[in-house]
């Protein structure tokens, strides 16, 4: 058997027949692993000043890149030529996940939903609107918080406090209010 130091100098492939052991092999992985990292920060260590600059800065920029695309990829979807998943209301919404929370996750989350209710609070911050949905006759109930699509201003301003209105948009979770993204208003019923 090869003493721990030997191991961590073993070849970049290892041959399959080093052991019978599984943790015996996953033991030897984990030292080439680390010994492949300790290689990579000695050769960062001994680079001169202005390549570790370069370096940190290209990887902060491919690091923002991706945290941008991952934050705005929803927001290039098309909801209004996309397929409504599930009909409700904002009441019969926030009852299903104060009821069972598991449940109403599975039949809600990541879905595109079309939700029918009453105006509480529009919200205009940032270039962005946002409207607020009464979801029980209680202010502690909470609400449905649906946070529009930058092209919806206009028919956002036309709405006020206590209009009901149908808006579609993707469902994307409940905390102590529900969270609705991407949203665009579909219709709206004056004084109902």
């Amino acid at each position: 058997m090869k003493k721990p130091w030997e191991i961590a100098m073993l070849p970049k492939v290892l041959p399959l027949t080093i052991g019978n052991n599984i943790f015996y092999n996953a033991f030897v992985l984990t030292l080439v692993q680390y010994n492949r990292l300790l290689l990579a920060i000695n050769f960062i260590l001994n680079m001169n000043r202005i390549t570790k600059r370069i370096i940190i800065v290209l990887t902060i920029l491919i690091l923002g890149v991706i945290f941008y695309w991952y934050l705005s990829y929803d927001s290039h979807i098309n909801i209004l030529d996309k397929k409504t998943e599930v009909h409700t209301n904002a009441e019969n919404l926030m009852s299903s996940f104060i009821l069972n929370k598991e449940q109403a996750n599975s039949d809600y989350k990541e879905k595109i939903v079309e939700i029918k209710g009453i105006v509480t609070k529009v919200s205009y911050l940032n270039k962005k609107c946002t409207v607020f949905l009464e979801a029980g006759k209680n202010k502690e109930e909470g609400y449905i918080i649906c946070d529009m699509q930058t092209n919806q201003l206009h028919n956002v301003q036309q709405i006020k406090n206590g209009d009901s209105v149908l808006i579609k948009g993707i469902f994307k979770g409940f905390l102590m209010d529900g969270i609705m993204l991407n949203c665009v208003l579909l219709n709206t019923y004056i004084d109902e």
